[in-house]
């Protein structure tokens, strides 16, 4: 908070206020934080003369707002997530709406809500008080969780979606769309769940067109994330030693298998949930150890018996790059493994599937030698018969030409008769 205060009042006319060169040296940082500081005394006088003076250089204007604390809003809404910080987000809330006279373009990013809200708002939301509320999350009917600030303060936090739902819902059951809204998936991962008994659904019979539908109850599924330690809170969910699931799911395991895999080990607390992102709802919003998840991530690649490209490659003795492009034509099955081997995406191959390969495709030195032609000559000799390869070698890089077996042996039937 302090240095985002710092940069945007001493930088306030650079384009790009947070990037600071130097800002790793005390003479840099050190009138940053003396600026910051005069902003936060007398809350909120000097705050909003800060907004004031942020949008100056437009006064007049009527998209002086719009151009100049649009900026200030997105990274207000990136930086400062934490719930502790609400109150910036509402302070800056009330200035913009008490000095916006014109149409407010785009209002929705003003009134985006957090995901979160404390647990005071959320009794005062469903008109109940903080013992009934903290009932009803114990019995999970709404899902809520803990922050513990550095001083070791401890504040009840609601996640938002959870109390509206429970305002709106007429019965105790949930559809699939809203279910999968509360766990941050899609409906196919959600069936997945369903299938493999991580949790339980009633299928329900829709009197209107005789047909049916599964339900879900929002208590088994509140019941669920606390069962992954979902109801905790970290305090610094932005720390390079974690990694969020979401991005675990983004870049590092694909496929319905490892998403199985990976609630499992969650769920068996293989892999322990260390907290949650107060930023982030649902499933999403789980934190995990870096270094621990690349064990456990290893540990699986293991238990599935792939093998990388390059292994891969010379267990097939086929060139490493053209494998990759069999691969990224989608001739060859594979699984993505992650990034965590170099800047390609790291693709496995079933150990399985080599022997598959080596039946449908035919290369190298194998061909060479059903030709009885030389290796570097082999893939020309067919070409010129007019069979097509399947894959050829770029201009200027190595590797031959790769063809199906069922091709060459249509066109050439003597070749492969043993």
């Amino acid at each position: 908070m302090l240095w985002f205060f710092g940069a945007y009042t001493y930088h306030q006319q650079a384009t790009k206020p947070q990037k600071i060169p130097g800002h790793g040296q005390l003479k840099v940082v050190l009138p940053l934080l003396k600026m910051a500081v005069h902003v936060l005394q007398d809350w909120p006088l000097n705050f909003q003369q800060f907004l004031l003076d942020y949008t100056q250089p437009a006064s007049g204007q009527s998209a002086s707002l719009k151009i100049y604390l649009g900026e200030m809003h997105q990274a207000l809404r990136q930086l400062l997530q934490h719930p502790e910080l609400h109150f910036l987000h509402e302070e800056f809330e009330h200035f913009v709406h008490e000095r916006w006279k014109d149409v407010l373009v785009r209002s929705e990013l003003f009134h985006a809500a957090h995901p979160l809200i404390s647990g005071a708002n959320a009794a005062k939301f469903l008109g109940i008080t903080l013992r009934q509320l903290k009932k009803l999350i114990d019995e999970s009917f709404v899902s809520g969780r803990y922050v513990t600030s550095r001083n070791g303060r401890t504040r009840m936090m609601v996640e938002r979606a959870s109390v509206e739902l429970f305002c709106e819902q007429s019965g105790p059951l949930i559809t699939l769309h809203e279910a999968a809204q509360l766990l941050q998936v899609s409906i196919s991962r959600l069936r997945l769940l369903i299938e493999h008994k991580f949790l339980c659904a009633t299928t329900v019979e829709k009197t209107s067109s005789n047909s049916r539908h599964m339900r879900l109850s929002q208590k088994a599924i509140y019941a669920f994330l606390t069962s992954l330690d979902h109801n905790h809170t970290h305090p610094y969910s932005a720390a390079d030693s974690l990694i969020a699931i979401y991005k675990i799911w983004r870049y590092g395991l694909k496929g319905d298998n490892a998403f199985l895999a990976l609630i499992e080990a969650l769920r068996s607390k293989e892999l322990e949930v260390v907290g949650s992102d107060p930023a982030l709802s649902g499933l999403r919003a789980l934190l995990v150890n870096r270094q621990a998840f690349k064990q456990w991530h290893q540990r699986y690649y293991t238990s599935q018996d792939l093998m990388t490209i390059p292994e891969a490659a010379r267990a097939l003795h086929m060139d490493e790059d053209m494998l990759y492009r069999l691969c990224k034509q989608k001739l060859v099955p594979t699984q993505q493994l992650g990034r965590y081997s170099g800047t390609r995406a790291a693709l496995g191959i079933a150990a399985a599937d080599i022997g598959k390969i080596r039946q449908r495709y035919v290369w190298g030195m194998e061909l060479a030698k059903q030709l009885g032609l030389p290796h570097q000559t082999a893939g020309q000799h067919l070409l010129q018969a007019g069979v097509v390869p399947v894959c050829k070698p770029e201009p200027g890089m190595a590797g031959g030409y790769v063809f199906t077996r069922e091709t060459v042996v249509s066109f050439l039937p003597s070749i492969f008769m043993e």
